[in-house]
């Protein structure tokens, strides 16, 4: 028997509350719990993040105060959005099957507990279909992304993964001669080597996607795109992450390999120095002088942030048809950590 999760606005009622539901949550929760686990209230933020993803990023996090500082930050805004089975994206049932097959993958991948734990929980939404859809660059750009991570051409190309190029456009739908110059263009500005629009015939097209914004379209030429396919995306960041120059890296350093790979003129060169490091990532990336370190370090924390607010969402103050289907593979969360990671939240 799981307790909802009880969202108030007061720090005094949030407390009687969970004070109320305490012991009955300790009786019920025996799975997640030991006899000699502390109050709600006595765990450090340090102890929660160990409970509920893994002490290894705990004690990572506890070196790097600018991370662990974003990682709060990130934590209180996820919270800040309340959970309903028919408003959050994480209590709809629409595209079960996607998030099933990542889930199983990642479960199925023979990586550590802390990479697993991040990725889990790594997509924005639970769903994927095989269509694109728009996200801000770190340059504040829009650009199309797709998959369940979901990833751009860029990332994806990287990662060794089968993609087909593509570019936003805003305005009325384009002729087929000015989606294909779009395309040339946006190929031209990518720092990808031996890269360029494939030649087409006559029975390959290119595809303008409406958007949800009226007057925005993903352009793209039909092709072979693994992006939504989670074993393909799953074998290639593995391949990766098995690669000698990676053997060791915490959990942190592969989820931000991600969105490292995104951006301008990276080189591989400086992220195998940043992988070496065991403590303050945030200022070994600032030493490398990289663009968009910030940008970096903001998608981590949100990464970290979701790893944990998440499950906490769901087993708490989710249906039982919703918990039966997040929780059929890994295990639901310690509901003592996610009343201390809420009352954490309330207190900052």
């Amino acid at each position: 028997m799981i307790f909802p999760f009880v969202f108030v606005s007061c720090n005094t009622d949030l407390k009687r509350e969970l004070q109320e539901s305490q012991a009955i949550i300790k009786e019920c929760t025996t799975q997640n719990t030991t006899a000699n686990e502390p109050d709600w209230e006595e765990l450090q933020f340090e102890e929660i993040v160990g409970q509920l993803i893994s002490w290894e990023i705990a004690h990572y996090l506890r070196n790097d105060k600018t991370l662990e500082k974003m990682v709060r930050e990130e934590v209180r805004i996820l919270l800040s959005t309340k959970y309903s089975s028919t408003e959050h994206p994480w209590a709809t049932a629409e595209g079960k099957q996607y998030y099933s097959k990542w889930l199983y993958r990642v479960e199925k991948s023979g990586l550590d507990k802390g990479t697993k734990a991040l990725l889990y929980w790594a997509p924005s939404k639970p769903y994927t279909t095989d269509v694109f859809s728009v996200r801000q660059k770190p340059e504040s750009q829009d650009i199309c992304v797709r998959g369940i991570l979901p990833l751009t051409y860029k990332q994806a190309v990287r990662l060794g993964v089968d993609a087909q190029p593509s570019v936003f456009y805003a305005g009325k739908k384009p002729t087929t001669e000015l989606q294909l110059k779009l395309l040339e263009k946006e190929l031209s500005t990518l720092d990808i080597d031996n890269h360029t629009l494939p030649k087409f015939d006559k029975n390959q097209s290119i595809m303008s996607l409406p958007q949800d914004k009226q007057d925005q379209y993903c352009i793209y030429p039909e092709g072979k795109d693994d992006r939504a396919k989670a074993i393909h995306v799953l074998k290639s960041l593995q391949k990766i992450y098995d690669s000698p120059s990676l053997e060791g890296a915490n959990p942190i350093i592969k989820i931000a390999l991600i969105d490292f790979l995104d951006l301008e003129n990276q080189e591989r060169e400086t992220f195998e120095k940043l992988q070496r490091t065991t403590f303050r990532f945030s200022y070994i990336l600032k030493e490398a002088t990289l663009p968009n370190t910030t940008w970096i370090l903001q998608q981590t924390a949100e990464k970290i942030a979701r790893a944990m607010v998440l499950p906490c969402m769901i087993a708490l103050d989710g249906d039982y048809k919703t918990k039966s289907r997040f929780f059929e593979m890994m295990d639901p969360p310690n509901a003592i950590a996610c009343y201390a990671l809420k009352w954490r939240a309330e207190e900052e």
